[in-house]
């Protein structure tokens, strides 16, 4: 007997195929390596699996071990990916839709992803996975390729903040926007304005605000 132990994020689909690749493989009398490899194959990447075999009580026990994703990528013109703490590309097919809708959100405006930012990419997401989730609980995260990451600032819809894939955000980063957003209170009239605060330079916000154009008569 093969017993499968259920998983919380693969979705059905996942988990019957991996069930029939391993409880087809085992009954065929193949290798315990020869299974393992052929399973992987459909796996995702950072997944592995386990296969215990007791032979008291003749049953197979296995279960995949993963590392879970942690960010969702939503990418113009492509299929959602997600990626694990350690930086991990995993399928969002591979999963059950009610355990990522929620994860922290990193959107991408490009319709493609050209080889030259591959490097950027690289920072970007190195970048996203060390900030915490408390900070995509605050922030809207708008990566505009290549170069430009924006930041909506759901406590205050009038800031938007630009940053690089080095600025490192931390509670003096909030206690300096809980003081910008004082300095705005103060400024506003009844007529709104988008500021723009930047972070480029090591932390340092340089403030503008951006009036929007007269219409056209």
């Amino acid at each position: 007997m093969f017993i499968q132990a259920p998983d919380p994020f693969l979705n059905d689909a996942m988990q019957k195929r991996i069930y029939s690749l391993v409880s087809s493989g085992l009954s065929q009398k193949k290798s315990l390596k020869t299974v393992l490899e052929n399973a992987k194959k459909e796996l995702p990447s950072a997944h592995t699996l386990l296969v215990k075999k007791n032979n008291t009580h003749r049953h197979t026990y296995f279960q995949v071990k993963h590392e879970y994703p942690w960010l969702r990528i939503l990418c113009e013109n492509q299929s959602p990916i997600l990626v694990s703490k350690t930086g991990d590309f995993v399928p969002a097919s591979c999963y059950r839709p009610d355990t990522i809708e929620n994860l922290p959100t990193l959107t991408i405006k490009n319709s493609q992803w050209p080889e030259s930012i591959d490097e950027q990419k690289k920072l970007l997401f190195s970048w996203a996975c060390k900030q915490s989730s408390s900070f995509f609980d605050r922030f809207s995260v708008t990566w505009t390729t290549p170069y430009t990451l924006s930041l909506f600032d759901k406590k205050n819809q009038l800031v938007l903040l630009i940053a690089t894939t080095n600025t490192q955000f931390n509670k003096k980063t909030d206690q300096l926007l809980d003081q910008l957003y004082q300095y705005i209170a103060q400024k506003e009239t009844d007529k709104p304005k988008l500021w723009t605060v930047d972070l480029r330079f090591k932390g340092q916000l340089v403030l503008s605000h951006n009036t929007p154009k007269k219409e056209a008569k």
